[in-house]
């Protein structure tokens, strides 16, 4: 099974996609393909994304990439 850096920090933070949508304002299934690797973020997803997983927006630059577990 594979996963990405920031589905791991999303689960650390114990949020699932619905509330990190909320809490970012963008939308859960735009998350859902970051997650899974079908997308890159827009420079707007980055910088809300990165503020609610309190992380480094440049840290999303490695959404696509794919971690083993």
């Amino acid at each position: 099974m594979a996963t990405t850096l920031m589905r791991l920090k999303r689960i650390e933070l114990g949020l699932t996609q619905s509330q990190l949508s909320r809490i970012s304002d963008v939308e859960q299934h735009r998350i859902s393909l970051l997650e899974r690797g079908f997308a890159q973020p827009t420079p707007q997803e980055a910088q809300a994304l990165a503020k609610a997983l309190e992380i480094p927006a440049e840290d999303l630059q490695k959404v696509g990439k794919v971690i083993k577990e």
